[in-house]
């Protein structure tokens, strides 16, 4: 009912309109629908617990002042319309309860089914015509809540899972991606009360661990691990072997084992070194800035999203982050501003700008570097993503784009393309064109060639 009580703006109603048919056994022809419009927050809408939580942090800013324990509670206890907390005594829960109450009936949100552990303090609030939820105990004598998901014993004040669902579901072994996902979805638990005895839901089937000759840390690890596999040798194989796990070990002092992560840190650190070589930060202010640089690493353009000749969105590492582009609210350009060291925020956003600049640049130039030849490479095809190189504006300013048409020569190779942008169709010499390092499908580039 939490929702219904947000009053939804006249101007704003069209866009919840129904169609309400009083009589639904008649047929089309002589039906009357009625039109209706919802006055409050929809239940069951993606936005509604949003609007519920931005509509109460609203509503209780009223009460700083006023109530200002109760309010820290609320904010940090209030889980979309369920009121999670404890106190140091029984006359310290009981004004919470009381605070708590008149703040949000102040909202027209009435808060009910009070549950405790404590019988004097459920006496107290039934004496103050609280509506307490009243239940039995049940043929086990368990006395059973639900707490964000994971089961509470009032009379021992204890929580527990019930796991005979879940290890009934496990059982089956079904060793696919949805299957798995299914599993550990049904372990709900937003306090973290179970991940020092649960299994994590994923499991790294490559395990890369760096044997440096610089890492005490890396050595005293690999001990232990050989030490554990000479008592237990025969069980970590055959798990191994049943799991299909394959260990990777990168060779003392070889960094460039690694592959690309090793090129990206070393690409990061020269370029940091060089921006913020003379910078005094503080244990704060370095996170957020490295923080930030990561962002900026993870918004590189890798591959197409789609096949969609219509998509000009690129794949980038934040997708398999956060299943979406990694974004930040736009701020002002800071490189050229003078800087005062008692705005540290606004030095550390400096050193963000200039990473970027000098990243961005190195990154676009390194995709576009074309050295003499000995072999041939793949040609640029139809449908390909693309980034048009323009010497009169910034590189994070280069448009992208995708080939609609390539024109190769006489030797077959292509030297111009038909370039598709959201500001119409463009024809360049491949010279300007800058190819994401993913190719879009290598049977279809050896084909082309």
């Amino acid at each position: 009912m939490a929702f219904l009580m947000i009053e939804i703006d006249e101007s704003e109603r069209d866009f919840t309109r129904f169609f309400w048919d009083e009589n639904p056994g008649i047929d089309l022809e002589n039906k009357r629908l009625d039109i209706f419009r919802m006055t409050g927050v929809l239940f069951g809408v993606k936005s509604s617990p949003f609007l519920l939580a931005a509509t109460i942090k609203h509503h209780l800013k009223k009460y700083v002042d006023i109530f200002p324990d109760t309010l820290n509670n609320l904010n940090q206890s209030l889980y979309v319309d369920d009121f999670l907390c404890g106190n140091v005594s029984v006359q310290a829960a009981l004004t919470t309860c009381i605070e708590s109450k008149q703040i949000l009936e102040d909202a027209s949100m009435d808060l009910r089914k009070w549950r405790t552990n404590s019988s004097e303090l459920n006496q107290r609030l039934k004496n103050l015509n609280f509506e307490v939820d009243e239940h039995k105990e049940s043929l086990n004598t368990l006395i059973a809540s639900k707490v964000l998901g994971v089961g509470w014993n009032e009379k021992s004040d204890t929580f527990y899972f019930d796991s005979s669902d879940l290890g009934t579901f496990i059982s089956k072994r079904i060793n696919t991606k949805r299957y798995l996902l299914q599993a550990a979805g049904r372990l709900f638990d937003p306090g973290g009360r179970l991940k020092h005895s649960t299994l994590s839901e994923f499991q790294k089937h490559q395990m890369m661990l760096p044997k440096a000759t610089n890492f005490k840390g890396a050595r005293n690890i690999l001990n232990e691990w050989n030490e554990i596999c000479t008592h237990k040798s025969n069980r970590i194989q055959l798990f191994s072997a049943e799991e299909g796990i394959e260990w990777n070990f990168i060779p003392p002092a070889s960094p460039h084992f690694g592959g690309l992560w090793e090129a990206n840190i070393k690409s990061m650190k020269r370029i940091l070194l060089r921006v913020a070589k003379s910078t005094i930060m503080n244990f704060e202010e370095l996170p957020t800035l490295m923080a930030q640089i990561e962002a900026v690493l993870n918004s590189r353009p890798l591959s197409p999203l789609s096949s969609d000749p219509n998509d000009l969105n690129p794949l980038t590492p934040g997708h398999f982050l956060t299943n979406c582009a990694i974004s930040s609210f736009p701020e002002p350009y800071t490189a050229s501003d003078s800087l005062s060291y008692h705005s540290r925020w606004k030095l550390v956003q400096s050193l963000r700008d200039k990473f970027w600049n000098r990243w961005s640049t190195e990154y676009l130039t390194h995709l576009q570097t074309r050295a003499k030849w000995s072999e041939q490479n793949p040609n640029l095809m139809e449908n390909q993503l693309v980034i048009l190189k323009d010497p009169n504006t910034k590189p994070l300013d280069w448009p992208m784009g995708r080939i609609l048409e390539v024109f190769p020569g006489s030797d077959g190779l292509v030297r111009v393309v038909n370039v598709k942008t959201s500001t119409g169709i463009l024809k360049r010499a491949i010279t300007k064109v800058v190819p994401l390092p993913i190719p879009v499908d290598p049977a279809t580039a050896e084909k082309n060639n």
